[in-house]
């Protein structure tokens, strides 16, 4: 039994010993085989990260590094451009257990992105635990590339055909005779013509129904021309197709021929192209050019042409009567170049410079054709030039300039004139370039700052001329003037006379700006008005000396009225009369209300005007102080504006309200009777109005203004002609008197 127990482990480790050493030959050969692969090769453990295992050479060339054990020591995940698709591959191999063709974005050490195709499979114990992923990776980063240019090469070309299928250029295809449907009709026919390609395919449209009935004939004759001298490929003359809409499409015809073996046409492309636009272009350029033509033709300025020999090619109109030629054929007979008149005013030298050259030349000349018409010319001349850029011709333009010539003969006297007004004016002119600081001055500059000649001047020595007091406002008023203020404002000033004498000037300056708004120039004037200056001071002291009496003798009326009113008073003591008494307080309160009048105007700053409004006011305050007015009885309302008045209207107003505010405020409100009693001042269009109303027991029923007894209101009627106005009286509960009379005292 030992025996065969013993034969039976020694044939049991004979047999392991031989597949071990098979299993290693195996190793050994698979090894070798991976090794030996172009095929990146790997094994790596499973895990978020992953570590490498063993991979191959080819692996470790295909992401550049240098050995195996350089890679042994990295994460798997190191590997991948975005750490998320390990986790996703991680995640399937757990799962599924293999990958197949998984497209995977990798990058090598040096940071270079490749696509990788990966395929691997999950290597299982017995016990089914995942030991390692074993797989290979194809780099397919230049298959990809290949695709992106295939994919943008195919979408080129599919945009090249749809841009010529879709864009102006349409195809047709027919064969004859033409009366029948057409073979083929690009897909743009819609978009151009507004046509379906199905409208001529299936004969519901004929394309020749479609030219326009004035190129009908034309379009048919030359293809039966071109058919008939055997051209297999033909440019027709541009015609008209009918849109949908019924408007006309311009276009070219370029037709391709296919014949038979005999030379008889079998087929016809055509490729019709969309000229309108450059049809309406070329129509415009031929209207343009006609334009240009009635340009040159209908200019008032003479225009002509000549050769480079001197022959008139072609003269306007305007040309014709600057030089009182009878006809352009009449100045073809004339060589400019060789005509004497011509040559004597050195327009030839010119013109030939211009040919020489090529320089425009100006000229400016006076002038007697041979027509004997005279004139005074200016013209220009330059050079007509080919495509080359050859001067072929001479275009001239002329302008007859005889009235200028004398305007400005005029313009010269008037400047002449001028200077001399400005030397009777004592004034002069001047002018600053500021940026090169030099001051121009005129001749009587010189005289007004009483210099001579030697004087140089600069804003620097005329300001040593300037009187001391007023340098500083000076230098004020100049800065203002450099940064573009204060123009056209005038600026009196003292100045002094190397003599000592004071003189008065004004100036007065404009700023010149450049395009960016700085002032480059100022120009200006300074007149002497050193006369004017003691005029107005003369006049100046008269007035104020007028003033002083205007005002005494305000005073002094005031003060004598107020004299006439105290005899008045003293007067009305001793009468015995009650009436007699009540007529002089009449009397008294009339002088009262023309003495502040008076007052007033001694109190103004105008002598010859007061303000009506404030006057009123205070008259109508001593008046309710006068007839002691209880205003908690009687509600008086003051509703005045500032109405200036001069004093012959104030008196008469004044003496109005006098009247008919006493009348109010004695017998509207008898009996202790309570009311209302107001006065208006105010203007309404051209119009002053004064309205006095109370609401008292009114006026007598039968009493008529313009025949009333009453003193008072006889005053009130011819004041109111004296101020040229007009009176109305209400007499509905209570009375209003309405007066109206013009702002205006003419």
């Amino acid at each position: 039994m030992d025996a065969e127990r013993n034969k039976l482990i020694s044939d049991l480790q004979d047999q392991v010993k031989n597949l071990t050493l098979e299993l290693n030959r195996r190793e050994w050969r698979f090894e070798a085989l991976v090794e030996n692969l172009h095929v990146a090769v790997f094994r790596n453990t499973p895990g978020q990260t992953g570590k490498f295992i063993d991979v191959n050479d080819a692996f470790i060339e295909m992401f550049g590094f240098d050995s195996r054990q350089e890679m042994l020591d990295l994460d798997v995940a190191d590997l991948y451009q975005d750490p998320a698709d390990r986790t996703a591959y991680n995640e399937t191999m757990l799962k599924r257990s293999e990958i197949r063709n998984a497209i995977v974005h990798l990058k090598k050490k040096s940071g270079e992105l490749i696509i990788g195709r990966v395929s691997s499979i999950a290597v299982e114990n017995e016990a089914g635990e995942v030991l390692h992923y074993d797989g290979i990776v194809e780099d397919v980063t230049e298959e990809y590339a290949l695709r992106d240019r295939l994919e943008l090469a195919r979408k080129r070309i599919q945009e090249e055909h749809g841009m010529f299928l879709d864009g102006p250029v349409m195809l047709f295809r027919w064969s004859p005779p033409a009366e029948q449907p057409l073979e083929f009709v690009s897909k743009n026919v819609k978009s151009i013509l507004g046509y379906s390609a199905d409208d001529f395919l299936k004969g519901k449209i004929f394309f020749n129904d479609l030219i326009h009935e004035d190129d009908r004939e034309n379009f048919t004759a030359e293809i039966r021309d071109y058919v008939k001298k055997g051209t297999d490929s033909y440019v027709q003359s541009p015609y008209r197709l009918r849109r949908t809409d019924g408007s006309y499409l311009w276009v070219l015809d370029h037709t391709q021929v296919s014949r038979d073996e005999n030379g008889e046409p079998l087929s016809f492309l055509g490729h019709v192209i969309d000229i309108d636009e450059y049809k309406i272009a070329q129509d415009e350029l031929i209207a343009s050019e006609q334009r240009y033509r009635n340009l040159i033709h209908r200019s008032p300025v003479g225009i002509v042409q000549v050769d480079k020999l001197g022959n008139v090619l072609d003269i306007n109109p305007s040309m014709l009567e600057i030089l009182g030629a009878p006809s352009a054929e009449a100045t073809r007979e004339i060589n400019v170049f060789n005509f004497p008149t011509i040559e004597a005013t050195g327009i030839v030298y010119r013109l030939r410079m211009t040919l020489e050259t090529g320089t425009p030349a100006e000229f400016e000349t006076p002038y007697t054709s041979i027509w004997g018409k005279s004139t005074y010319l200016r013209g220009v001349c330059g050079p007509i030039m080919n495509s080359t850029g050859e001067i072929t011709a001479l275009q001239i333009y002329i302008q007859d300039i005889s009235d200028q010539r004398a305007a400005l003969t005029a313009l010269e006297a008037s400047e002449r004139r001028l200077r001399e007004a400005g030397r009777m004016a004592r004034m002069g002119t001047w002018e600053l370039d500021v940026r090169a600081k030099e001051l121009l001055w005129s001749e009587m500059m010189y005289e007004i700052f009483g210099v001579d000649k030697n004087f140089k001047p600069s804003q620097q020595n005329v300001a040593k001329l300037v009187h001391p007091e007023d340098r500083e406002s000076f230098q004020m008023d100049f800065q203002a003037l450099m940064q573009g203020r204060r123009a056209e404002e005038e600026f009196p000033r003292r100045i002094v006379w190397p003599d000592g004498e004071i003189r008065h000037v004004v100036s007065k300056a404009q700023p010149i700006t450049n395009a960016e708004g700085e002032v480059v120039l100022l120009l200006g004037f300074t007149q002497d008005v050193s006369v004017q200056h003691q005029i107005q001071r003369q006049l100046k002291i008269s007035l104020q000396e007028k003033e002083t009496l205007l005002r005494e003798i305000h005073h002094r009326v005031k003060n004598n009225m107020q004299v006439i009113s105290s005899l008045l008073n003293m007067q009305a003591d001793q009468a015995a009369d009650d009436f007699i008494s009540e007529q002089f307080a009449k009397i008294q309160a009339r002088i009262r209300t023309m003495s502040l009048v008076h007052e007033k105007l001694f109190q103004s700053e105008s002598y010859a005007e007061i303000d009506f409004g404030i006057y009123l006011e205070s008259l109508i305050t001593e008046l309710a102080r006068f007839h002691e007015l209880d205003q908690n009885r009687i509600k008086l309302t003051v509703n005045v504006d500032n109405v200036p008045l001069d004093i012959s209207r104030a008196i008469p107003c004044g003496l109005i309200v006098n009247e008919l505010m006493t009348n109010s405020m004695k017998y509207a409100f008898p009996d202790s009777k309570r009311g209302n009693l107001g006065i208006y001042l105010g203007q309404e269009d051209q119009d002053t109005v004064l309205r006095i109303s109370d609401d008292g027991v009114g006026l007598p029923g039968d009493i008529d203004i313009s025949e009333t007894e009453s003193l008072g209101l006889r005053i009130v009627r011819i004041l109111c002609e004296q101020l040229k106005g007009t009176l109305e009286v209400t007499n509905e509960r209570g009375s209003i008197f309405i007066i109206r009379f013009p702002l205006d005292s003419a």
